[in-house]
């Protein structure tokens, strides 16, 4: 066999791997390897109880893990809350608001029908046919939210099990893990090749920086676009700015969605409803919003984490085509690591310019 026709197969096989691992291991280990990632992250306080309260390992983890589900659980809560109190005053005001639509579509038809008229002649009728068709398209927009909105509430009841599940084992995982936090790792390492822990312990502890470097530069985002929707819902005048600034944040942190799965919804139900001011001021903000993360996004996690600013949108993007939201997270990190492997000498992918 030839060295290229070698290398193909090895590719394949590398790659056939990659992918049997993706779609039949992972999920069963996902929050398993969740829990020993939140398990490294909490052993810092973990030994600080030991040391300092004198608590037993399993007592100390237990504590740990008690306050961050605990916290998570609050958050979540509030959350959850604060979105089905909106989106239930939505779904009692939709009715009236559909009764309401041959109103409003005559009287925003009798508008265009003005504007156009005074348009020049030669734009007309194409002005005219744009706006029958943005008329029609708006009228099924309540209709099509309502169906929207009924099923993503239906699917969220619906994987309410899977997501216990999924709770339950992350929650049992962290703490048995940190319980036996050394053991754990031992028993990791044991599996590696004795010429290979070396190199194996230099990667794991550049890991947590890495990590945590990463998180730092979504909490400096995270509150840079917190403070812009507090001053924009405050020019706005908005009801419970406090609590909306809240929500924003939290969605914010979703890559790709963000702020648009409240805002975007939010400013149309107020373009249905003649509330043209709210609803263009709402779509300014979001478009800010999304300018300034866009902007900001790779110079942050690219500084953070010591990639340049192009390396880090290239890795967010390719993220994002290649495997979605959860791309968008592990590119990056990917990315940090493929150039600690290059400069520790491991591969040699490029050269130095």
């Amino acid at each position: 066999m030839t060295a290229p026709v070698k290398k193909f197969f090895i590719t394949a096989a590398a790659a056939a791997g990659i992918w049997l691992f993706w779609r039949w291991v992972l999920p069963v280990l996902m929050p398993f390897m969740l829990g020993f990632l939140i398990a490294m992250l909490i052993e810092r306080p973990v030994r600080w109880l030991i040391k300092r309260a004198r608590l037993p390992r399993w007592a100390a983890s237990l504590s740990v893990t008690v306050v961050l589900i605990g916290a998570l659980a609050g958050l979540t809560y509030m959350l959850i809350s604060r979105i089905s109190y909106e989106t239930g005053r939505l779904l009692r005001q939709l009715p009236d608001l559909m009764a309401k639509l041959p109103v409003m579509s005559r009287d925003l038809n009798i508008r265009l029908e003005a504007v156009v008229t005074a348009a020049p002649a030669e734009l007309q009728d194409f002005l005219r046919s744009s706006a029958e068709k943005m008329i029609r398209e708006g009228v099924n927009i309540p209709g099509e939210l309502y169906a929207w909105l009924g099923n993503f509430i239906t699917g969220v009841v619906g994987a309410l099990p899977a997501i216990a599940l999924f709770g339950i084992a992350l929650t049992l995982s962290i703490y048995m893990i940190s319980a036996d936090y050394p053991g754990v790792t031992r028993f990791i390492m044991a599996q590696v090749p004795q010429n290979r822990r070396g190199h194996v312990l230099k990667i794991g502890r550049s890991f947590m920086p890495t990590l945590g470097k990463w998180l730092k530069a979504q909490g400096i985002l995270i509150a840079m676009n917190a403070g812009l929707a507090f001053i924009g819902f405050m020019a706005l005048r908005v009801e419970y700015t406090v609590i909306m600034v809240g929500v924003i944040a939290v969605v914010d942190a979703l890559p790709v969605v963000g702020s648009g799965i409240i805002l975007l919804p939010w400013a149309v139900f107020c373009f249905v409803t003649g509330d043209t001011g709210m609803g263009i001021g709402l779509s300014v903000l979001y478009l800010v919003l999304t300018l300034v993360r866009g902007i900001s996004e790779p110079r942050v996690v690219g500084a953070q984490i010591g990639l340049p600013p192009l390396v880090s949108l290239l890795a967010i993007y390719a993220g994002y085509k290649l495997m979605g939201v959860f791309g968008m997270i592990l590119f990056p990190f990917l990315a940090i690591f493929i150039v600690q492997l290059h400069s520790w000498g491991y591969v040699k992918l490029w050269k130095q310019g």
